[in-house]
This record gives structure tokens, sequence and C-alpha cells, in this order.
């Protein structure tokens, strides 16, 4: 497994913490929001070896979608 990320550690404490609703809320968004970062991490690695691998033209066409999917999953619209 992984190392935990800051906001997962995070979202941990404020499970022991408190069980009140806003607390679960705040540790659920932390948790999504760290999941979004890797995400974003392996999309943009996967964008950057494509815009090398490929070029231009069909390729910038490719490189925007992509970049348009991690906007979108860091927006919580995905």
């Amino acid at each position: 497994m992984t190392e935990q990320t800051k906001a997962e550690l995070l979202a941990d404490a404020l499970d022991r913490w408190h069980d009140g609703e806003i607390v679960e809320k705040a540790a659920a968004e932390l948790r999504r929001l760290s999941a979004v970062e890797q995400q974003r991490d392996e999309l943009l690695e996967a964008l950057a070896a494509t815009s090398v691998a490929l070029g231009t033209g069909h390729n910038a066409l490719i490189a925007l979608k992509t970049a348009r999917a991690v906007i979108a999953k860091a927006e919580g619209k995905l």
C-alpha cells in the first residue's frame, strides 16, 4: 500500500477526534480531494507522455480533452 497523503492523515485524525456530522463530512471531503489529486497526477503524466510521443495535430485535441477531464474531476464534476 502507498503512503498516506496529508489529506488522508488529517481525515483519519478527524474520524478519531469526533463523531459529529460536520467532522465526518470534512474527513470525507479530504479523502475525496486526496483521490482527485492522485488521479490528476496520473492523468497529467499520461498527458505528458501522449504529447511527447504523438507530437501535434490530433494529439493536441487528445491533450485538451485530457486536461479538461482533469479540471472537471478536480472541480467535482466527474
